[in-house]
């Protein structure tokens, strides 16, 4: 930012009022100072002001090298400051990276585990019905021995068979599509790792 207070041209010889107010030959001092948000020690002077034997117009060059030095230095400052966002930007990016892989790496695991729950249940309904439908069987065949009159009791009978039919898995077929089922999910999981 440049400061100076404004001076109007004057011809040699005419004295402002404000010259005539502080005494003969008094002139104002002119000041130009460079300040920015990121004043550091650059090795030159960012300010310039009217000194004895030398004006500000006769500085000229020193000032211009002043504020080419400046600004090479706020632009140094300004890409030094890009290049840390630039990094900032991507440790986060990296972290959040981290974080979602790490939470899709959580939910393929429990994905897995209920697959594996979901298969261990399945085989203990198997197992299950298939005691039941066992057990069926198994009263209706001592039904059949201790009844005098068998014939009596058959149509009871191959009603008692069907449904334990119908609850088996390996008769009706429900305990082969498990093996295949959980075949395949093995499979599949083996294709994803």
């Amino acid at each position: 930012m440049l400061h100076s207070r404004p001076r109007a041209y004057q011809p040699p010889g005419l004295n402002s009022p404000l010259d005539e107010s502080l005494g003969a030959g008094h002139r104002e001092t002119l000041c130009l100072a460079i300040s920015t948000a990121h004043d550091a020690a650059l090795g030159i002077p960012l300010s310039w002001r009217d000194e004895d034997g030398r004006k500000l117009e006769q500085q000229l060059t020193d000032i211009i090298i002043g504020m080419a030095v400046a600004g090479e230095h706020l632009h140094r400052k300004w890409l030094e400051q890009q290049a840390a966002w630039a990094r900032q930007r991507q440790e986060e990016a990296e972290r959040e990276a981290k974080r979602r892989k790490a939470e899709e790496e959580r939910r393929e695991r429990e994905r897995l585990a209920a697959l594996e729950k979901a298969k261990r249940d399945a085989l203990r309904r198997d197992a299950e019905a298939w005691r039941e439908a066992n057990d069926i069987r198994a009263y209706v065949e001592a039904i059949r021995r201790s009844e005098a009159s068998p014939e009596s009791t058959e149509e009871w009978a191959r009603w008692a068979l069907l449904e334990a039919d119908g609850i088996d898995p390996i008769v009706s077929g429900r305990a082969l599509k498990s093996v295949r089922d959980a075949q395949d999910d093995d499979d599949e999981n083996d294709d994803e790792q």
